[in-house]
């Protein structure tokens, strides 16, 4: 699992920095999991320029991971207040 898990966000990551150094895109990466395995990645997101973009959570559970997926998806111009969670 964690060999999957390794691969699955080097290829997320990869792919991220792709469209928004392309697109120009004003969005943000959140990655959750062990400081370990997100200890891998934070070379790979400087190396692609993408720290700014890029928020490293650590471990999350419980109510934590539920407003995670509520987050609203804003496409250029909107805000978080037109968007009630």
């Amino acid at each position: 699992m964690e060999r999957a898990q390794k691969r699955g966000l080097g290829v997320l990551i990869k792919v991220f920095s792709t469209i928004v150094i392309k697109d120009n895109l004003n969005i943000v990466l959140l990655l959750k999991g062990t400081e370990a395995l997100l200890d891998r990645f934070k070379a790979s997101v400087c190396d692609l320029r993408i720290w700014e973009r890029t928020v490293f959570l650590g471990p999350v559970s419980g109510n934590m991971k539920e407003c995670l997926y509520r987050i609203p998806i804003l496409s250029k111009g909107e805000h978080f207040n037109e968007h009630p969670l």
